[in-house]
């Protein structure tokens, strides 16, 4: 058996590959030395002629075109003195003083250019012209004094026929000359050109057949090491690829590698680093998609399932969230927490196991139980399996020595028949976990996502946009409720009479367009987008200017507007509400603010030092809807607080079960021994009403005494009540009015 190649150990030196390495190195640097020697060879030879022609075009540069320039300047100079000569011989005595200057500077000329020449020129063909263009000059330098001579003695007839006969001639003579010289130069410089042809012809001769000796080289090269390196380099590139893409099953495979043995090495080193990356994969995928604590995927693993599912996968999925979880692990450690959740997972693992569904853990708390039901039973299907779950989540744990009854809100969704996809499901968890988080406002156990549709998810978004501008412009009316006294006033009369204590303040929206909008439509909407401070500032101005008014006054009439902890967290709303009630001229003892209580337990300790500024200011202070929380009693001692609310859940049918009379009993007592006034809402029939009276409730309010209704048809309603003899009959009218 052929011996295999084996990575080396790790912490050994790593012998192996730096053989490699060298091996590599020395092929590679043979390879490359050979193709610079010959590239070198080609730049020399380049650098050689470009230098011979660099030389010869400098020559040219520095002799032979100044000669042909001085040439041609001399011709130019001796043909302008002569036509200053002609002028000179024809004009009057007064112009020829005009015509010295000039044929001075022209004669001057020619003497410099001459002199230049001479020097410049040293060919003895050349040089013999030169000479003879000297003393051409000389012989027009003799004539033009003597013409100038015999002008200025006044014989200008003698003096043109001797420039004629002697000085014109020599002119020529100088002109032809230096023309022939000129031609001369000219030749050279052809010359010239011709030879740098010739040699750059040459050198590109040279220069493609060593191009083609290092090109040839160079493949044969090339073929060389593709044999014995590139291609199985290339083979291992390429399974790297296949890995760096995420194939980590894609190997090298020694057997398939034809090079030398220090490539094998790299292989098996590559194959090595494959299956590594393969293990450490699957321990990320296991993090990556599943919850630590539980072992059930997480959201990242339930899409994950659903889209290499290959058919319809989950279309429905239920939450359920783990209430008190924060308050297990402050008390008895994050350990126990753990154990909890972990326990709950087992638990639910196994129900929807049993079911054939599939059990998550989404973090925080949060249970999923995914799967596919009918569209036509969808919401039967899911009940029993939601009480199928709870059955068995809710039996107690033990955790760190401590028995834990675990209680759950839950929330759940489906999702359109054509249901499957991850998109599909992602869209079903988020709607489940709006259903949940609903729950959790609502103090339910459980709630079903409700589809809006797009008509209406409109319709919202209009009335959102146009909230504040129905703010400012009086679209947003407050509305009264009354709030009676419950306890007989005239003890003398048999039945109870009423009596008007105050209003509470209802949000009506009177649009432009769609008439009366109920406020469950855009409240909550409002609520969401957190534009319900606009509600809140609207109807606590408008309480202001009601309870300002005389009459109101007159009936010692309280108004209680609801807040919303946000209202309550904003930083300036205290001191917006007192200069509100300044300007309105409202005694803040008359205007009393509502608040939920498990809104205020979720800040209580950020809003407590705000409630405190208001109550300072003569505000009173309201806890609505009492006994649907679970940790407000803590802080009541400490809220500055003047009422409790019942929620209606305890007094709808309370005379129905002594359970339910005792309990509604055992909070009145309760405000009562705190010092607070006790209100119960929703009153609608008159058993409820006795009920109230005998466990001492103070006020109510419902539909048993009076819609809601206008600022003023309010206050002309208790104006009545307090003008007349308060009998129920005369006042409410029958159950049957109340409800109409």
């Amino acid at each position: 058996m052929p011996d295999q190649p084996t990575v080396p150990a790790e912490g050994a030196p790593p012998a192996r590959a730096r053989a490699l390495s060298n091996a590599l190195s020395f092929q590679l640097a043979v390879a490359f030395t050979a193709l610079l020697a010959l590239m070198l060879l080609v730049v020399a030879l380049s650098a050689w002629h470009l230098r011979a022609v660099q030389l010869a075009a400098d020559r040219v540069a520095r002799e032979e075109w100044p000669r042909l320039l001085a040439l041609q300047e001399l011709a130019t100079h001796a043909q302008g003195h002569g036509a200053a000569m002609a002028r000179l011989l024809t004009a009057p005595r007064a112009q020829r003083e005009a015509i010295y200057p000039s044929l001075d500077a022209e004669s001057a000329e020619m003497d410099r250019l001459t002199a230049e020449l001479k020097q410049r020129i040293t060919e003895p063909e050349a040089l013999a012209l030169v000479r003879a263009l000297d003393a051409a000059r000389h012989r027009y330098r003799e004539v033009f004094a003597e013409v100038g001579v015999w002008i200025e003695s006044g014989e200008p007839a003698r003096a043109a026929a001797l420039f004629a006969a002697d000085g014109q001639p020599s002119l020529d003579r100088l002109v032809t000359l230096a023309g022939d010289l000129a031609q001369a130069q000219q030749r050279a410089v052809t010359d010239w050109k011709a030879r740098a042809a010739n040699r750059v012809g040459t050198a590109e001769t040279q220069l493609v057949i060593v191009t083609l000796l290092a090109l040839a080289g160079a493949a044969l090269l090339a073929w060389r090491i593709g044999r014995g390196v590139a291609r199985p380099m290339a083979h291992l590139a390429d399974t790297a690829r296949q890995i760096a893409a995420g194939d980590l099953r894609a190997r090298v495979g020694v057997a398939r590698l034809s090079g030398p043995r220090e490539v094998e090495r790299v292989g098996v080193a590559l194959d090595a680093m494959a299956e590594a990356l393969e293990e450490r994969n699957a321990r990320i995928e296991a993090i990556a998609f599943a919850d630590a604590i539980t072992g059930l995927p997480n959201r990242a693993g339930l899409l994950r399932e659903a889209a290499a599912a290959g058919k319809p996968g989950p279309d429905t999925a239920l939450l359920f969230d783990v209430a008190r979880l924060a308050a297990v692990n402050d008390v008895l450690g994050p350990g126990a927490g753990d154990a909890l959740l972990l326990a709950l997972g087992d638990r639910l693992r196994a129900a929807a196991d049993a079911q054939g569904w599939r059990a998550a853990h989404l973090g925080a708390g949060t249970f999923a139980v995914v799967g596919r039901t009918g569209m036509a039973t969808a919401e039967h299907e899911v009940e029993g399996l939601r009480v199928t779950v709870l059955e068995q989540l809710a039996a107690p744990v033990s955790c760190a020595d401590v028995r834990i009854d675990p209680q759950f809100r839950c929330g759940w969704s489906f999702a359109a028949p054509d249901a499957g996809s991850e998109a599909d499901l992602a869209r079903v968890l988020r709607e489940a976990e709006e259903a949940l988080a609903e729950a959790k406002r609502a103090r339910v156990d459980v709630r079903r996502f409700e589809r809006i549709d797009p008509q209406r998810r409109r319709r919202q978004l209009v009335l959102l946009g146009s909230l504040r501008q129905a703010a400012e412009s009086g679209g947003l009316e407050m509305w009264l409720q009354p709030k009676v006294a419950l306890a007989p006033v005239d003890i003398t009369r048999r039945a109870p009479t009423l009596h008007c204590h105050g209003f509470e303040a209802l949000v009506r929206w009177r649009h432009p367009e769609w008439g009366m909008v109920s406020p469950g439509e855009f409240v909550p909407f409002a609520e969401a987008a957190g534009m319900v401070g606009v509600i809140t500032r609207c109807m606590v101005s408008q309480a202001l200017h009601f309870i300002a008014q005389p009459a109101v006054q007159a009936l010692g009439l309280q108004v209680s507007v609801n807040v919303s902890t946000a209202d309550l967290l904003d930083d300036d709303f205290t001191d917006w509400l007192c200069q509100q009630a300044r300007r309105a001229g409202a005694p803040l003892d008359r205007l009393t603010l509502e608040i939920t209580e498990g809104r205020l337990m979720d800040e209580a300790e950020r809003a407590l030092p705000r409630m405190h500024a208001l109550r300072e200011a003569g505000v009173r202070w309201s806890i609505d809807d009492f006994g649907t929380g679970y940790s407000s009693l803590a802080y009541l001692q400490r809220l500055p607080v003047s009422e409790l609310k019942i929620d209606r859940s305890f007094v709808d049918h309370v005379d129905a079960s002594p359970a339910r009379i005792a309990l509604l009993r055992s909070i009145v007592q309760l405000g009562h021994g705190l010092g607070l006034q006790v209100t119960a809402e929703g009153i609608e029939r008159d058993e409820e009403w006795a009920q109230l009276r005998q466990a001492g409730c103070d006020l109510g309010q419902g539909w048993l005494f009076g819609r809601p209704m206008p600022a003023a048809a309010a206050l002309a309603w208790a104006r009545d009540l307090a003008g007349g003899d308060g009998g129920p009959a005369a006042q409410r009218g029958s159950t049957t009015e109340a409800h109409a």
